[in-house]
């Protein structure tokens, strides 16, 4: 409901009042009558179609016609009116109604504050390699754990929100070689495209009732006509074709007043095509005025459809193109900054959030600046300052409580409990989380919830609890897609993908982050690609996929990443290196990301680095890297100093290593983890004649070894050394099924000899 108040023909209807009078005298009213005239009257430069009727009587538009003739014709009796005279509510045949009464709307004064906005992770798209567990995937991706201020619940600062733009879209037309498609394409393309313009912020009318409405009309052009008459808003039209092996989708948007935008997207899948021309033409419509005719709440308002859209960059330019009279006004600003971070340009949106938080309007309006708070938040964590957004966020919390504010409540401690998994302090966060899934639950917001669970997820990542990571991440994975939010959805895919690598599941992992993969062209933001490029590589490299892992690496290993992200991708090209068995090279380069790794900034993955690199100096015969004794706990730390010591020929503290990194691995319960020690540690037992151990230890992983390359190579070299030929052949079968472009080490390939080292 509007806060209007209406005068025609001796009636008032001040909608902000909930009150009907006719002469002075109150008439009583039910409430979805009410609801059905404030529609009607808001609208009346045109006909409401019976489905946008339907949402504002009904908050929903799977009525029946039945229902909705009940509402208007109880309207008519109010009024003295009826379906013959149709004085006031005029019946648009096959479309809907339409308000025909002189009306003259009066201002009312504001009786609401303005809304809150609900912020939504954008989490990190890492994913984990098993070997040696490089570079967990949510301790990997802390940059990008933002959160970004969602354009649900944003309302403008005017008394009245305008309402939804009207649109109407027509079939599509088929243009000649695409006739194997036409039969769904026409009505298929025609309702994603009315999906995506209803996400972007407009009433189009439903597809049945389009269909109705352009019977009998014969050529596209008369077609056009009669959606340009009957909608009063924007007509759009559709023409697909064959463009080599994919196809090019064409769209044209007209208006009642001659105005025509244009936009077009081409891709290999139809609705790829119509999904990449569906983006742009939004982009134009949300700045289809001249920018400066625009008032602020209308500007606001198409900003907010442009990012509803995926298209924030579209928002930023309209905003960007404000009078300066506008571009000081606090609530674009603040929806500058959103946009501003949507395209990953978290310094610009830092610095959009800093001016709102400066200004009066923020000090004055607590709400405004929780806001701006949980917006700067979000953009210090992509930036890496995770401890001063923590304290934005802890400001957001005690701000939130006071104005009893659930959704903003829930935002600002999901956004403190991701600042706090940032900053390793895993349990504070993990309490923090619970809290506001408490929260979200209470305030109904199923979206909110999803960005919960995403943190959730990561947050059991990096702990080291894949397993307990699985469950929400799937729940945040799918309510993404549900809601058709790519930004989000690609990074919790690829976070899934490094909970399979965790879980030695790598063909579930491949699944998963191929589904990321095919988001990223709907992906705004660079470095979140570029996020996304680097999941992909680390699973790549586990199926020995070295050259597509090359490109990955040639294409979004730097430029628009973070530092830890460039750090990421070090650590990715040393690891290249050795699976290439280019030892020389791995020690290179990781010694080389090793002198610029900054103290204190990810000391797990530098040791895993360090772990590498020691691996490769054992094997090249040379010294250990001189640097200060391990005293972190964990099974990576022990293994890291079992390498260390063997390579520096100390056999007593290597020994005693290994077996704490065993100890350590079996209580975590981690597959990866357990397998990385398996991986150092059996070869380390055959060179000193104890097969049994070795075998004993191998056969702890025996389980994952037909699903991993590294792992059936151990099994073979066991075997072989033990003289068992037929568990060797099995096990050699494995790795080279498993290899892809890694070689098997020749001494491998040729049969066990009779005497073995169990005889000896």
């Amino acid at each position: 409901m509007s806060s209007a108040v209406y005068r025609f023909q001796g009636f008032v209807l001040d909608c902000g009042a909930r009150e009907l009078r006719r002469d002075g005298a109150p008439v009583a009213l039910p409430a979805r009558v009410l609801e059905c005239l404030d529609a009607l009257i808001a609208h009346r430069d045109r006909a409401v179609g019976r489905d946008e009727l339907a949402r504002a009587v009904f908050s929903r538009d799977n009525v029946s016609d039945a229902q909705l003739g009940q509402v208007v014709l109880r309207a008519r009796r109010v009024l003295g009116d009826d379906g013959q005279a149709q004085r006031f509510i005029r019946t648009v045949p096959r479309f809907g109604f339409r308000w025909v009464a002189p009306t003259r709307e009066e201002v009312a004064a504001p009786r609401d504050a303005p809304g809150d906005a609900t912020p939504a992770p954008v989490l990190p798209g890492a994913a984990a390699r098993r070997l040696r567990r490089l570079w967990p995937a949510a301790a990997a991706a802390v940059p990008a754990l933002a959160v970004l201020v969602a354009v649900a619940l944003w309302r403008t600062p005017a008394d009245r929100a305008p309402s939804p733009p009207p649109a109407i879209v027509l079939p599509a037309e088929v243009v000649a070689g695409g006739e194997a498609t036409a039969a769904w394409a026409r009505l298929g393309v025609m309702d994603y495209l009315g999906d995506r313009l209803r996400r972007g912020g407009f009433a189009v009318q439903d597809s049945e009732r389009v269909l109705a409405l352009l019977h009998g009309a014969g050529t596209p052009a008369e077609r056009l006509a009669r959606a340009r008459a009957a909608v009063g808003g924007w007509a759009i039209a559709s023409t697909l074709r064959p463009a080599g092996a994919g196809w090019r989708v064409e769209l044209s948007a007209h208006d009642a007043g001659g105005r025509a935008l244009h936009a077009e997207g081409e891709h290999a899948q139809l609705l790829g095509a119509a999904d990449l021309a569906a983006g742009r033409l939004l982009g134009a419509l949300a700045g289809a005025d001249p920018s400066h005719a625009l008032a602020l709440a209308e500007r606001l308002r198409r900003a907010q459809a442009a990012l509803r859209a995926h298209e924030p960059g579209a928002a930023a330019a309209l905003l960007h193109a404000a009078p300066a009279a506008q571009r000081e006004a606090p609530e674009l600003r603040l929806l500058l900054a959103q946009a501003e971070l949507g395209c990953g340009r978290d310094r610009r949106a830092l610095a959009e959030a800093d001016a709102v938080l400066a200004s009066a309007p923020a000090r004055e309006d607590a709400s405004l600046r929780v806001r701006a708070l949980l917006v700067r938040g979000g953009a210090g964590l992509r930036l890496g300052q995770a401890r001063a957004a923590e304290r934005d966020h802890a400001q957001a919390i005690a701000l939130s409580e006071a104005l009893a504010r659930m959704p903003l409540l829930g935002a600002a401690l999901t956004g403190r409990g991701i600042a706090r998994a940032a900053l390793g302090d895993f349990d504070a966060a993990h309490e923090d989380l619970g809290r506001a899934r408490v929260v979200l639950v209470r305030s109904g917001d199923r979206l909110a919830l999803a960005r919960v669970d995403a943190a959730l997820g990561e947050l059991e990542l990096r702990r080291g609890r894949p397993a307990q990571a699985l469950e929400p991440l799937v729940r945040a994975a799918e309510a993404f897609e549900r809601h058709d939010l790519p930004g989000e959805a690609a990074p919790a895919h690829a976070a899934l993908a490094a909970v399979h690598l965790q879980l030695l599941e790598p063909d579930r992992a491949r699944a998963r982050i191929d589904r990321a993969w095919a988001l990223r062209e709907r992906v705004v933001a660079p470095a979140q690609v570029a996020r996304l490029a680097l999941g992909r590589a680390e699973v790549l490299l586990r199926q020995g996929e070295l050259s597509a892992v090359r490109a990955l690496l040639a294409a979004h290993g730097d430029g628009h990443s973070p530092a830890g992200e460039r750090r990421r991708a070090e650590a990715l090209r040393a690891e290249l290196a050795w699976r290439a068995g280019d030892a020389g090279r791995a020690l290179r380069l990781a010694d080389a990301a090793l002198d610029r790794w900054p103290p204190g900034a990810g000391d797990s993955h530098r040791r895993a680095l360090r772990l590498l690199r020691e691996q490769a100096a054992l094997r090249l015969g040379r010294p250990p890297r001189a640097e200060a004794e391990v005293v972190a706990d964990g099974a990576g730390a022990r293994l890291l100093e079992a390498v260390a010591a063997h390579a520096a020929g100390d056999a007593g503290t290597a020994a005693r290593a290994y077996r704490a990194a065993v100890a350590q691995a079996e209580r975590a319960g981690v597959p990866s983890e357990i397998a990385d020690v398996a991986l150092a540690y059996a070869p380390w037992l055959l060179d000193r004649r104890a097969p049994q151990d070795a075998a004993a230890l191998a056969g702890r992983i025996a389980p994952w070894a037909a699903r991993d390359f590294d792992l059936a190579l151990l099994q073979a070299r066991l075997f072989h050394a033990l003289g068992q030929d037929g568990p060797w052949a099995a096990a050699l079968r494995d790795a080279r099924r498993l290899a892809g472009e890694r070689e098997i080490p020749p001494e491998l390939l040729a049969a066990p000899a009779p005497a073995s080292l169990a005889a000896r």
